[in-house]
């Protein structure tokens, strides 16, 4: 798990590689950034997940790594 510290603006706007810098700040839904996994239940044809099964093999990823790539593709892709 990855534990980010904060650190005070002032601190970082007093440090000379920020000299003229445009500071923001934003409010970030933490929960929205979750990438622990969570199971799921999904049907696919048979030929279909053949053909998943045999796509990972070949590039050494797994089903649900690939899976989660393409949807993000596809999903980056639909803007």
């Amino acid at each position: 798990e990855v534990v980010l510290k904060a650190t005070p603006i002032g601190t970082l706007m007093a440090q000379p590689e920020y000299a003229g810098a445009i500071w923001a700040l934003a409010d970030i839904d933490m929960s929205k950034l979750d990438a622990r996994p969570e199971r799921i239940n999904i049907s696919l044809p048979r030929f279909v997940l053949h053909k998943i099964d045999m796509f990972v093999e070949r590039r050494h990823e797994t089903r649900s790594g690939f899976l989660a790539r393409v949807a993000l593709d596809a999903i980056a892709g639909s803007v």
